[in-house]
């Protein structure tokens, strides 16, 4: 694992995490949900990072014939796994652009879009568990990453609105820099 891997995957904790403290009060069992397929992605990708260290290490213990041996079924694994913490991301990610829809937390257009990119990217990782044997092209994760991206800049340029019950309009929490 590169160390740009490893800040990634700890930028993206700490992502899940703040949208889980940041959701809790709309709707906790939903954002403990949300967080937990998030973390369960991350230890699946972490699992899987290091198993590729390990087996792809060069050995003069392993002769290429045992290798080639291992390929096949660690293969399958590998196949199943990156599915597994794909559907867990999808899940996460619809949860969390859900709760964003019922806080009003960001433009009602981006938690909607978010929410049907997520399920997009859901669909995809369960044909790939119902059709091994079938290329699904991986370009149907554009759409969850544009929108990513824009929610991402509306949070940093303009913050979240935190609606009022009073009717006094929204209160605007904005990014410090």
């Amino acid at each position: 694992m590169s160390g740009l891997s490893i800040a990634a995957a700890l930028i993206a904790i700490l992502l899940a995490v703040s949208l889980y403290i940041t959701l809790k009060p709309i709707n906790a069992k939903l954002a403990g949900a949300a967080l937990a397929c998030s973390l369960a992605h991350f230890i699946i990708g972490a699992l899987m990072s290091i198993v590729a260290f390990i087996l792809f290490q060069p050995s003069n213990t392993i002769e290429i014939n045992q290798f080639q041996s291992l390929l096949g079924p660690a293969s399958e694994v590998w196949r199943i796994a990156r599915v597994v913490g794909t559907a867990c991301y999808a899940a996460a990610s619809i949860i969390f652009f859900y709760l964003l829809f019922t806080a009003r937390y960001i433009p009602r257009i981006l938690s909607v879009f978010g929410m049907l990119t997520s399920l997009l990217g859901l669909l995809i990782g369960l044909l790939r568990i119902l059709l091994p044997h079938v290329a699904i092209p991986a370009y149907g994760w554009v759409p969850i990453g544009i929108v990513e991206l824009a929610v991402g800049l509306w949070l940093l340029i303009v913050g979240i609105r935190i609606p009022t019950r009073a009717g006094g309009g929204n209160v605007e929490l904005e990014a410090s820099a």
